[in-house]
């Protein structure tokens, strides 16, 4: 494609074309730079690209896209207000604007966005259409699969993905779009069929300013780059109305001029808007699951899921929304959605014939840990014992926060290792037990949780985190819960500089010491 072609249209502050040169790649990354690419240097967390103007031209670059230019520069060149997001431009064009040949759905909420990409590719695999997926575990379509290094990728790898998608007659892609993705422009350039809000908590504040600023992100995927999408029209917005925030956005998209505001369908439990889309009354949750009346478009259906609690129910009515949006008939997605059993790491039971419930769950927020914790005590006989604990270089604040409900809620909070990156682990430890009342809930030695019975409330420290699951599992007896939280789907820890392999669910049924659960849970033996 040719340089003029490339950027017509383009807003900037500076250009100069000498040769108008025919443009191979578009990249941010000196490294990829090859003879007929345009380089664009953006102003990363770590490291500036600015710094790699020379790099990129001494290695065959013929444009450089740039907020500020050295004077030497002598390649063409353009200046930009925000180079990043015209970064995401760029890859779109340069690619044919691949997410106009499917129809590309953004999910961001704090909580419910990995579980509701899982139930909406669940509805296509049963289906037997082909579906996509952008997410916290893994970006997948078709039988292919790869590493999710990042919720959202870097637009660029974005565009790459959607272009082998497009041409692998992959018609619907489901993404996670974090609120870092929107701020970092990661999102810039593509076109969204439709975009859905979950909810909104805390979480994320070590990198936003406030919850305010966290919020205004997750918005402007609806008030900017939604409205923004030129793929298939017109665009549609999916929003939880039960939630605060929620409402909040529902208010800015409908405040939008009519040329560019989105088509709204509107989901929630308990929400004080009339005339909800999809919503469900007549709850009930235990261990079984849920059961609800669900109504869709003032159709009424009785429901049942295997999936627990209230927090689950809302993602499923969130990706009923968001099948209503894409055309679906009812009796489509409702059969695979009701019968639908496992996300990963998200109230993920470990089945046994012990008598005892065992949970893994991603919850790393407040919010997410106070739900799981509701959730579970509703359905258990005896005690509630939450292992968890909280990830290093991230939000302190949420720390003694999520100690407090830990150990309000449940009868043993044992307080562990997570990530701890390259803090000390008993120091975010110290931090978590700053919300911990001791004279309510007393620090106990490992021989005595025996001793607790239900309705009291302890917590001890241990801080490796297998020895803490040992531990807890084998303290467990008949109609006991365990609730090992905040790492979920992960496998990995990850401590000082180094990663190590660790999976929550492996270390479980490892303290069992059953084959029947391995080769049932895992679809292996553990030797």
């Amino acid at each position: 494609m040719k340089l003029e072609q490339l950027i017509t249209g383009l807003e900037h502050k500076q250009l100069r074309i000498k040769n108008n040169p025919s443009i191979t790649n578009v990249t941010s990354d000196s490294r990829q730079v090859e003879k007929g690419s345009l380089f664009c240097a953006r102003s990363g967390l770590q490291v500036d690209g600015h710094r790699f103007i020379d790099d990129a031209v001494n290695k065959g670059a013929v444009c450089i896209v740039a907020q500020n230019i050295p004077d030497h520069i002598a390649t063409d060149y353009m200046v930009v207000e925000d180079s990043a997001y015209i970064f995401g431009q760029l890859s779109a064009r340069i690619h044919g604007h691949p997410s106009r040949r499917m129809k590309l759905v953004g999910i961001t909420g704090t909580n419910g966005k990995t579980s509701v990409t899982f139930l909406v590719e669940a509805v296509f695999q049963y289906l037997r259409r082909k579906c996509g997926v952008l997410g916290t575990i893994n970006y997948r379509y078709l039988q292919k699969e790869f590493s999710a290094p990042h919720t959202t990728p870097e637009v660029e790898k974005i565009n790459r993905m959607l272009v082998e998608m497009a041409d692998a007659k992959v018609e619907t892609v489901v993404m996670e779009v974090s609120s870092h993705a929107i701020k970092q422009q990661r999102v810039a350039g593509l076109d969204f069929r439709l975009a859905a809000f979950t909810n909104l908590s805390q979480d994320h504040l070590d990198y936003h300013s406030d919850m305010e600023e966290y919020f205004q992100q997750k918005e402007r995927l609806f008030s900017q780059l939604l409205p923004a999408s030129k793929g298939l029209q017109p665009p549609l917005a999916v929003l939880n109305v039960g939630n605060r925030a929620g409402r909040r956005i529902l208010k800015t998209v409908s405040s939008l001029e009519n040329s560019i505001r989105p088509k709204v369908i509107t989901y929630g439990i308990e929400t004080p808007i009339k005339d909800v889309d999809v919503s469900a009354h007549d709850c009930s949750f235990s261990e079984k699951g849920i059961r609800a009346k669900v109504q869709i478009a003032g159709r009424e259906y009785p429901f049942k899921s295997p999936l627990m609690g209230k927090c689950y129910l809302e993602n499923l009515l969130c990706a009923m929304a968001i099948c209503c949006g894409l055309g679906l008939e009812d009796e489509q997605f409702l059969p695979p959605l009701s019968t639908f059993r496992r996300v990963p790491g998200r109230m993920d039971r470990v089945e046994n014939k012990l008598g005892i419930n065992l949970v893994v769950d991603y919850a790393h927020t407040p919010d997410a840990l106070a739900q799981a914790i509701e959730t579970l005590k509703s359905i258990t006989a005896g005690r509630l014992l939450v292992l968890f604990g909280c990830g290093g270089d991230r939000d302190r604040d949420k720390r003694p926060k999520m100690g407090k409900i830990s150990t309000q809620g449940a009868e043993v909070t044992i307080l562990t290792n997570d990530n701890s990156r390259t803090e000390e682990s008993r120091e975010i430890i110290e931090d978590i037990c700053k919300g911990i009342s001791s004279n309510q809930c007393p620090q106990v030695d490992e021989k005595d949780i025996n001793t607790i019975t239900v309705g009291q409330h302890c917590h001890l420290v241990i801080i490796d985190r297998r020895q803490a699951i040992y531990q807890a599992v084998e303290s467990m007896r008949a109609g006991d819960t365990l609730l090992v939280a905040g790492k979920g789907h992960e496998n990995y820890q990850l401590v000082g500089e180094k990663r190590y392999h660790f999976d929550d669910r492996e270390e479980i049924v490892k303290a069992i010491g059953s084959n029947y659960l391995a080769l049932n849970y895992l679809g292996e033996k553990i030797a």
